[in-house]
């Protein structure tokens, strides 16, 4: 018997995946059916502020063809399995089945022997022996034929249920790939310039029905008041991008899901339970170990979410009792994880590239700023010691084998090609693709110089610091306590692919509205044109965020299509007054997802992924 069909022969992979489910939809959201709580698909609810970190504890799910049913999420309490008899199509012909099972709860089938059906079969542990092993289900076939003697077969079902987890920083959570983009309008809404007294207001593309909420497209004279009405920030809301947790900005896009996904796809015997933790702006301490900021917070009268997240050390450990051996719900099986570049400074160094050394939002932006130089010294004063409190927190996770912990480096973003020599070459000077604020301009020198600290130093640390090995150009030496426990499964074979895919990259086969809109020139739009502020001859919500283009890392202005993000910061310094304020657009460029990985990029480092995570889940051997 079998409790499945297709699997791993019949996967395309990932990124081919992406590209065929992308053309079904004309570049649209394919995933926008799947993300949300109510239609039973999924068990997230965006208005859990905290708690699990937006994971349902339990939920009612329904899948075609099947009854509504509740279970716990971490913990399933039955799998749904296939069953069909082996045999060729004449041993089978004319030949009737009465399957019956070693468990009351699972319904009896009759029918044709050749038939195939479904049935969910309860998750038993057996616990006799003090381990948590899932014990078999008995399954009996009694076949007749006319003229024949009844025949009867047996054998045990028992289903492989894996547990993964993801965890980690913007690339773990999928950043700049909203589950459902927002909706922009041909309308532009105004954003002031930093102390410039109203005389270089300019005017981008606004969310699609503002205006019909009663928000101001226009900005206020400079002698009005304010401040962030409560009224105003709810509507808002509403007009905005929507995320599998929006706190977080996790997207069904993210590499970790898809990878995790595939597995689930490729191996069609195992069931696999995902738990996805990764969050926006997440850092080894502020984020993976304690609390950090949120990317987003709604507010509503009398009531807000609030500006923080619970650590994914905390969400982890009270899912699945951690620190109980014997009352632990489950065991995990793999751990996800890319984490270390907010802790040398990652959005700082896109704002020391992109924004113009001569405009005042630089100033605003002081110590957040970040050089390379700077990002060095972090890496040796803060992030190798904080690499170990994270081995240990991981060693409570998965037990004294990190190398259940499958770790993923991060793609270098600023590559358009190879060289003749076969040197890879890094984006240069410009406004295009940048040009949705008028402070930002691509600084070719610094992007340079930044590119060669990311490949030459930063990536060799990370390496150096999760296999317990010196790599050449670390600037940290190798600090496990025991190599062989310590060591992580490192991946890193998608970062050539990014060689010809930097957000800079172009060609003739690029989406037209990326073609016609995105101008080389940096002139895109019109920042006194309040009516129609794009000048190409496009509405603005024909851009496509996920049709299939050359660049696989997102830019500013492609950050700003796709989910125009107004971004919560705890500093006040760094808090936009109010809708218009000067400070938002270039929060919107540094914290909305520019300089991330669009899902073709997410699809590609799945695809470096999935065959070493099942070699760490020891499928398909």
């Amino acid at each position: 018997m079998q409790a499945g069909e297709g699997g791993r022969d019949a996967f395309v992979g990932v990124l081919e995946a992406e590209h065929r489910l992308s053309k079904g939809v004309e570049g649209a959201n394919w995933a926008r059916s799947l993300t949300s709580t109510a239609n039973g698909r999924v068990c997230f609810d965006q208005g859990r502020s905290n708690g699990y970190g937006g994971l349902v504890e339990k939920c009612v799910l329904h899948f075609d063809g099947e009854k509504p049913y509740e279970t716990t999420y971490v913990n399933p309490i039955s799998h749904l399995v296939a069953f069909q008899l082996n045999g060729s199509a004449d041993e089978l012909a004319g030949a009737r089945c009465e399957w019956t099972f070693g468990s009351r709860e699972v319904e009896p089938f009759t029918g044709p022997c050749d038939a195939r059906f479904s049935r969910r079969i309860p998750r038993k542990i057996d616990r006799a022996d003090g381990s948590r092993v899932i014990a078999p289900t008995g399954v009996s076939v009694k076949i007749s034929r006319a003229g024949a003697e009844d025949r009867v077969v047996g054998s045990e079902v028992a289903v492989r249920d894996l547990m993964i987890v993801g965890m980690g920083d913007s690339i773990a959570s999928g950043e700049g790939n909203p589950d459902r983009p927002v909706q922009l309008s041909q309308k532009g809404f105004c954003f002031r310039r930093f102390l410039t007294g109203g005389a270089d207001d300019f005017n981008r593309p606004s969310r699609a029905g503002v205006s019909e909420t009663g928000i101001a497209r226009a900005c206020p004279p400079d002698d009005e008041p304010t401040g962030d009405p409560i009224a105003e920030r709810e509507a808002w809301d509403a007009t905005g991008a929507d995320w599998l947790w929006r706190r977080c900005h996790r997207s069904m896009f993210g590499y970790q899901m898809r990878s995790a996904l595939a597995v689930a796809i490729r191996n069609r015997h195992a069931s696999v339970t995902y738990v996805p933790l990764g969050c926006s702006g997440a850092e080894i301490r502020a984020g993976v170990l304690d609390i950090q900021d949120a990317r987003e917070k709604k507010r509503r009268r009398g009531w807000s979410d609030g500006g923080t997240v619970d650590s994914q050390r905390n969400v982890i450990s009270q899912l699945l009792n951690i620190g109980s051996r014997r009352n632990r719900v489950r065991e995990v099986d793999a751990v996800l994880l890319t984490i270390g570049a907010n802790d040398v400074g990652f959005s700082g160094l896109v704002a020391d590239v992109l924004l113009d050394p001569a405009a005042k939002e630089r100033g605003v932006m002081g110590s957040t700023i970040v050089e390379p130089a700077t990002a060095r010294k972090a890496i040796v004063d803060k992030l190798r010691s904080d690499f170990v409190e994270l081995r240990a927190f991981l060693h409570l996770v998965v037990g004294p084998d990190l190398s259940k912990v499958v770790y993923t480096a991060y793609a270098n973003p600023a590559l358009k090609g190879i060289d003749a020599s076969g040197r890879p070459v890094a984006c240069g000077s410009g406004r295009q693709g940048v040009d949705v604020h008028p402070a930002f301009s691509v600084d070719g020198t610094k992007l340079a110089e930044t590119a060669k600290f990311v490949d030459g130093e930063f990536i060799p640390a990370l390496e150096t610091l999760a296999t317990c090995r010196k790599v050449s150009g670390s600037p940290v030496p190798v600090n496990c306590d025991d190599a062989e426990k310590d060591r992580m499964t490192f991946v890193a074979e998608h970062r050539a692919a990014f060689a010809t895919h930097g957000f800079c990259a172009t060609a003739a086969s690029d989406p037209a509205f990326d073609r016609d809109c995105f101008r080389a020139s940096g002139d895109s739009f019109d920042d006194t044109n309040q009516s129609k502020p794009l000048r190409c001859d496009r509405d603005p919500d024909a851009f496509r965020t996920y049709a299939e283009r050359t660049r696989w890392i997102r830019t500013p202005n492609d950050a700003y299509f796709a989910a125009m993000t107004y971004p919560f910061r705890r500093s006040k310094a760094q808090q936009p007054s109010d809708l218009h304020a000067g400070l938002w657009g270039v929060l919107t460029g540094v914290y909305g997802g520019a300089i991330h990985p669009t899902a073709e990029g997410h699809a590609a480092m799945a695809d470096a992924v999935v065959p070493k995570l099942e070699g760490v889940l020891n499928l398909g051997r």
